[in-house]
C-alpha cells in the first residue's frame, strides 16, 4: 500500500541515468527542495562509466527517500531503466523525470494537490518550458503543457507534442500498466503517452498551473539520443508499424493516418540528415507501403532531389535537406520565410532613403 503522511500520498519519482555526473546532483537538490516532502527518488543507473553511481549513493546515504537501483537485465537502456522503476514504485502517484531535469519548488506540490482534488483523473498534464543550458536562458517561445484546445491524439501523430511525460503526474496503475516498450530505442515518450492516449483515460491540464518543469536543451544527453544508428532505425520502423496498428482501429483511422504521416516525415527529413544512402532508399520504400498516390510522387521527387554532390557535402547538406522537405511538404512555410526576407530588406532600403 502507497505511504501515507497525516492523508499526504506517497509520489514515486522515476529517473532513469547514464553518466550524469555533470547534473545528477543538482537535480536531486532539485527534488530535496520540494514543498511537498512525502515523495521517494528511484535513481535507476544504466551502469554509467562516470560518478553518477557514487553521487546518487552520497544522497542516499544521507536521505532515506532515495533509492539506487542498478540495471541488472538486458537490453540497455532508459527503456528498461524507467520500467524497473515504475516496478520497484510505491507511491500512489508516480512521476517520470530525467536525470538533468530541472523542476521548482512547488512542483510535486501544485501536481499532488490537483489530483487530490480531481480523484477521477488517471493523469494531469502542468506547464512547462525549454531551458537553453548554453546561455542559461529561459525560452519563452517553446512552451509544454499548455492545452492547444484540439485533438490531442492528432497533434502527438504528427510529432507536434503539447506535452511530454515530464510535464504529467500519473496515477500508479496508469504508468505500471503501461511500461515502455523495451524494443523501442528513440521516442520511448511518444510510444508510452500515444498507447495511454489511445486507451480514453481520463487527463486534464491544469490551465490554472504555475511552470514548474525546465526542459533543459543545448548539451548532449547520454541516456536517450537521436541519431540514426542501424539499431534506432530498424526500431523506430517498429514503432511506426505498431502505432498503425493501433491507430487503424479508431473510427476516423483515414484521417490519423493522415495526421500520423506528419512523423513519418519528420523521420525521412532525419534520416537525410544522418542516415545512410541505403536508409534513405529503404525509408521512402518503407512509406510507400503505407502511402499511395499522391505521397508516392512527391517520395519520388525527394529521392531525386536527395542525392547528388550537396548531400555529400557536410557544409551544405543541413540547409540542403530542409530545403527539400519544406518545399515538398511545408511550402507555405519557405514563402513565409521569403516574405520576412523581402519585407526586412525593403525596410532597409527605406531606412537607407
Amino acid at each position: 500500500m502507497p505511504i501515507q503522511i497525516n492523508n499526504i500520498p506517497l509520489v514515486s519519482i522515476v529517473m532513469p541515468a547514464f553518466n550524469e555526473e555533470k547534473f545528477m546532483a543538482e537535480t536531486i537538490v532539485y527534488i530535496q527542495q520540494q514543498t511537498y516532502t512525502n515523495w521517494e527518488l528511484i535513481v535507476v543507473d544504466d551502469q554509467s562509466k562516470d560518478n553518477t553511481q557514487a553521487i546518487v549513493a552520497s544522497f542516499s546515504d544521507k536521505d532515506d527517500r532515495i533509492k539506487l537501483i542498478v540495471r541488472n537485465r538486458e537490453p540497455k537502456g532508459a527503456q528498461v531503466c524507467r520500467n524497473t522503476g515504475i516496478e520497484a514504485a510505491s507511491g500512489k502517484y508516480i512521476l517520470i523525470l530525467d536525470s538533468d531535469d530541472i523542476i521548482r519548488p512547488y512542483a510535486l506540490m501544485q501536481r499532488v494537490s490537483f489530483m487530490e482534488e480531481h480523484p477521477d483523473l488517471d493523469f494531469a498534464i502542468f506547464k512547462g518550458i525549454n531551458y537553453d543550458e548554453k546561455t542559461k536562458t529561459i525560452n519563452e517561445n517553446r512552451k509544454w503543457g499548455v492545452n492547444p484546445h484540439c485533438d490531442i491524439i492528432s497533434r502527438f501523430l504528427m510529432a507536434n507534442y503539447p506535452f511530454g511525460m515530464w510535464n504529467c503526474i500519473f496515477k500508479a496503475n496508469i504508468a505500471k500498466n503501461n511500461l515502455f516498450d523495451e524494443k523501442i530505442m528513440i521516442y520511448q515518450d511518444f510510444d508510452f503517452l500515444i498507447r495511454i492516449l489511445l486507451q480514453q483515460p481520463n487527463y486534464a491540464f491544469d490551465e490554472n498551473s504555475e511552470i514548474d518543469y525546465l526542459y533543459r536543451q543545448g548539451h548532449t544527453g547520454t541516456i536517450t539520443s537521436n541519431f540514426i544508428s542501424e539499431g534506432k532505425y530498424e526500431s523506430t520502423k517498429y514503432l511506426f508499424k505498431k502505432t498503425m496498428v493501433e491507430i487503424s482501429e479508431l473510427s476516423d483511422f483515414e484521417n490519423k493516418k493522415k495526421d500520423f504521416f506528419g512523423f513519418f516525415r519528420l523521420q525521412l527529413e532525419k534520416v537525410a540528415l544522418t542516415g545512410t544512402s541505403n536508409q534513405l532508399k529503404d525509408f521512402q520504400t518503407f512509406i510507400r507501403s503505407y502511402y499511395a498516390f499522391p505521397y508516392s510522387v512527391k517520395l519520388s521527387i525527394a529521392n531525386t532531389l536527395l542525392r547528388g554532390p550537396i548531400m555529400s557535402n557536410p557544409r551544405y547538406r543541413r540547409r540542403y535537406v530542409h530545403f527539400v522537405i519544406a518545399i515538398l511538404y511545408s511550402p507555405t512555410t519557405i514563402f513565409r520565410q521569403l516574405s520576412r526576407i523581402g519585407n526586412a530588406h525593403m525596410a532597409q532600403k527605406e531606412e537607407s532613403n
